[in-house]
């Protein structure tokens, strides 16, 4: 099953969604949006006066090596490595942030298959995909799909699920 072959096109406030397939956020420094994300959800953060309650942190990877997954994702997204606290490392720009935390008994998701679901995916944007795919799996990832066009799902190498995407 795709990432978004399930998910529903649904709107409210104060409430996480999942992102419609055909949904693309704004370009970075367009502030009259009121949605936010990219991981495969919209965010309309507002409480019930409409004031926003609350900004995403951080988006957390559990992995068996965080240090590993860390360096993998830092070089994909070109973002550099911002904190190392023993087990747990943060990469960013000041503006985004995905963190890695050691998990000893991570079981990786084995995605398409439910008895081991991905918990939750990456899209990320790319100007040429398959130059993007030599790159990431020359780093360790694995293709899972590639059915669609413009859009591929690969494994990191601690198994998570992440697109993808011609821009």
């Amino acid at each position: 099953m795709h990432p978004h072959i399930s998910r529903r096109r649904s709107f409210g406030t104060g409430v996480m969604h999942p992102r419609p397939s055909h949904f693309r956020p704004p370009l970075p420094g367009n502030s009259r949006s009121p949605y936010s994300g990219g991981i495969g959800l919209f965010v309309i953060p507002m409480g019930h006066d409409g004031e926003m309650i609350a900004r995403l942190s951080s988006v957390v990877l559990d992995a068996s090596d965080p240090h590993a997954l860390a360096r993998f994702y830092s070089e994909l997204l070109d973002l550099p490595i911002t904190k190392v606290d023993g087990d747990w490392i943060d990469i960013g720009d000041g503006a985004s942030r995905i963190s890695f935390q050691h998990a000893p008994n991570h079981i990786p998701p084995q995605w398409p298959d439910p008895n081991y679901p991905q918990q939750l995916h990456l899209d990320i944007w790319v100007d040429d995909i398959d130059a993007a795919e030599s790159k990431v799996l020359r780093m360790g990832a694995q293709l899972l799909s590639s059915k669609e066009e413009g859009f591929r799902v690969y494994s990191d190498p601690a198994g998570h699920p992440f697109c993808l995407e011609h821009s």
